[in-house]
């Protein structure tokens, strides 16, 4: 720009000589403004003065602008104070004008290139230095996103009940709180491991090569279900999420997981429920229809074939065009209550089949639409033939309890009288049912001074049946004698009643009062007897004892023959004595040891026969002549075992539960063909009755005794007590 157009031809001309340049000149400051806002350039070349708007006046207006485009300014020689304002405005470059031009034009280009040079360097630094400001402020955006991202995963991770877990290498290199939860390891643990240290060996395999894939960002299953063991050992179900993600600039495994076990034991559950429920269905005997809201049959579960007179092809008929009109109007019937009421309904018919008669029943229940209806065809022949014999046997045991000759009775837990039989009636004198069903069997007072009343309050707390006799006043009848029992009825472990059962004794007790003064009677007379027979068998011994030296040598033999037949007499009288008691005395427990250490007392046995008694504390029920019956069996041993040396007693247990009492000896034993005479009445009364009394008396409570040695090894009596006859001294009497 120069007010001097020669000069502004002769700049143009030298500058465009060199390619790189291209010229547009301005005669005024005001022309170069619009060139310079029409179009675009890369220097301005001003001279200081000029007409209207001088240099400076331009390149101030060029730099409020913020336009920072080189400017070189052009100057006369001697103006030193034009070069330090144009600085000081921001000019690049000076000139001085003067000298030569070709000089002076050289260094007018040098000084354009240099100052474009430069400015667009500055350009280049500023616009990298903007980028690169840019890229830190992103980088450091990047970097704050990524901080909170990671903050917000941790918080998440550390919060969550999933099991979060990252591995790398085959290594665990992460786990969150849930992890150490499930696996009881702690975090520190879990990644001293490798990725399938602590999987279930069942599943081992599978897990390792997906891990090892997935690691590798190879495409595997994402989602499957294996088990782990924790720490303590325990099998723990669990469902893992895996994908594959970058750590560290390299691949690496992430995988949620999530404990199943209690969704897999519920699944094994149902399985196994599923699986009973299929055994169950196709173990039954029943036909399952289903039937729609327009009464079709619309599906079925049948097994064996039994369709109980249905057609191969009844699916997709109506119920009326498949079975018989009867059976359809009672279907009808109970579908409608059903359908109107949702109350499931059942109805039973006779058919039909292989020309025998069979009886189903139909149970009716309602589907889930409300209309559709589930039917199930049971046959119920054998139940129905059952309940005819049930009914046929009811019969049978009401006429037989109306016609037994023992009285029943049968209140509830409050007295109240339920059920009589006509026995009952007559053992009461009762005029009518009615008058004895209004008797309360625990408020009655002749019931409860009697202390029946008591004994059924007894029988339903105790839950035992309750016996008793006793003489009841009646105010229907003279006074019987009852004999009754009182047991407990049960429903579901709980007394709902009780039953009496009653017999009239009277006349039994009659005929026993009858024998006891009989027997009183006879008694008296024996021991009367006795006791005179005893005076005369003493008196004969006297007078032979008295006259025994003035009898000739002759008569020796005839004497001991009478002497024997004496002896015999008293022995038989005092038989008659023993044996009279038997039976007198009630049994009762007994401690088994005892009794044979009394019985051998009562013996005295000699000091050189050794005795040995290995019987444990037992107790047996046995009449209390026991002690005198085995005393009996020892005398036998001491009398007849010849060289006896040793007696011993034990007990053991036989496979029916009876108790068996030993008692054998060393001695000669007895010959087989006396093993049973030696327990009769008849056998050897030379010795008296000593066996046979034992059997006797072991008899009297169901005690059975046995001689069962061997010859030449001794004898060996065996007694065999009832299972119900002995117990340990532990055990409460039956």
């Amino acid at each position: 720009m120069d007010d001097e157009p020669a000069l502004l031809d002769i700049a143009r001309l030298f500058l465009e000589r060199d390619i790189q340049f291209s010229v547009e000149t301005a005669p005024s400051g005001d022309t170069a403004l619009e060139l310079f806002e029409n179009d675009s350039f890369d220097a301005i070349v001003s001279d200081y003065q000029m007409p209207g708007m001088d240099g400076l006046a331009l390149l101030s207006r060029i730099r409020e602008q913020g336009i920072s485009i080189p400017f070189i300014i052009l100057t006369g020689r001697g103006r030193e104070e034009v070069v330090i304002e144009a600085l000081n405005l921001g000019a690049d470059f000076y000139l001085q004008k003067g000298g030569d031009p070709k000089s002076q034009f050289a260094e007018l280009k040098s000084k354009i290139i240099h100052a474009v040079e430069k400015r667009r360097a500055e350009e280049k630094a500023r616009t990298a230095y903007a980028e690169m400001k840019k890229a830190l402020n992103k980088l450091e955006e990047q970097n704050r996103r990524l901080e909170e991202s990671e903050a917000k995963f941790r918080n998440l991770a550390n919060s969550t009940s999933v099991a979060i877990l990252l591995y790398q290498d085959e290594q665990w290199i992460y786990a969150n709180p849930a992890a150490e939860r499930m696996c009881g390891f702690s975090a520190e643990e879990i990644c001293a491991m490798q990725i399938w240290e602590f999987v279930a060996p069942e599943f081992l395999e599978i897990v390792k090569e997906r891990g090892q894939l997935r690691e590798k960002g190879k495409n595997v299953e994402k989602v499957y279900d294996f088990k782990i063991l924790k720490k303590t050992g325990e099998e723990v179900w669990v469902h893992l999420m895996g994908s594959t993600t970058e750590y560290q600039g390299r691949p690496a495994g992430l995988i949620s997981v999530i404990d199943i076990t209690e969704r897999k034991l519920m699944e094994e559950t149902l399985r196994k429920q599923e699986e009973n429920y299929r055994t169950l269905l196709n173990s039954l005997s029943d036909i399952i229809l289903v039937i729609d809201g327009e009464d079709r049959f619309v599906g079925v579960h049948h097994n064996k074939g039994r369709l109980y007179a249905l057609p191969e092809d009844f699916l997709g008929k109506y119920f009326r065009d498949v079975l018989p009109p009867f059976i359809y109007e009672q279907y009808i019937v109970a579908a409608t209550i059903l359908r109107n009421t949702g109350e499931p309904q059942t109805y039973e018919y006779p058919l039909g089949i292989d020309d025998e008669k069979k009886w189903f029943e139909a149970s009716l229940n309602l589907r889930e639409d409300g209309a559709g209806i589930i039917a199930v065809v049971r046959n119920i022949t054998d139940r129905k033939q059952a309940e005819k014999t049930l009914r046929e046997n009811e019969a049978q045991y009401r006429t037989l309890v109306e016609n037994i000759p023992i009285g029943l009775i049968q209140a509830d837990t409050n007295g109240q009288i339920t059920y009589v039989n006509e026995q009952i009636l007559g053992i009461l004198g009762s005029p009518s049912r009615e008058a004895t069903e209004q008797i309360n069997l625990l408020n009655y007072p002749l019931l409860q001074e009697s202390g029946i009343s008591n004994d059924i309050r007894t029988a339903i707390r105790e839950k035992q049946p309750v016996n008793g006799e006793l003489k009841y006043v009646s105010k229907w009848r003279d006074d019987p004698c009852l004999s009754y029992r009182i047991a407990p009825l049960f429903k579901d472990s709980e007394v709902t009643g009780v039953l009496g059962i009653v017999e009239d004794i009277t006349i039994r007790r009659r005929a026993e009062d009858a024998l006891r003064l009989a027997n009183h009677k006879l008694s008296l007379l024996s021991r009367i007897t006795r006791h005179d027979i005893l005076n005369d068998v003493l008196t004969a011994k006297g007078y032979l004892e008295i006259n025994e030296a003035d009898y000739p040598a002759s008569m020796t033999p005839c004497l001991t023959f009478v002497e024997e037949a004496i002896t015999r007499i008293e022995r038989e009288v005092e038989f008659t004595q023993e044996y009279q008691e038997l039976g007198n005395l009630p049994p009762e427990w007994q401690v088994i040891r005892q009794v044979i250490e009394e019985g051998c007392q009562q013996m005295n046995v000699p000091k050189e026969i050794r005795v040995e008694i290995d019987v444990p504390p037992i107790e047996i029920y046995a009449d209390q002549l026991l002690t005198p019956a085995i005393s009996n069996i020892f005398r036998n041993a001491l009398v007849h075992a010849k060289g006896l040396t040793k007696i011993s007693a034990s007990t053991h247990e036989t496979q029916a539960g009876e108790l068996c009492i030993t008692i054998e000896d060393d001695g000669a034993g007895v010959p087989k063909d006396k093993k049973i005479a030696i327990l009769q009445p008849t056998y050897n009364r030379r010795h008296g009755h000593g066996l046979f009394l034992v059997r006797d008396i072991l008899d009297l409570t169901g005690i059975s005794i046995r001689e069962t040695g061997v010859q030449g090894e001794g004898a060996r009596f065996e007694l065999i007590v009832p299972a119900r006859g002995w117990r340990h001294l532990t055990e409460n009497p039956p």
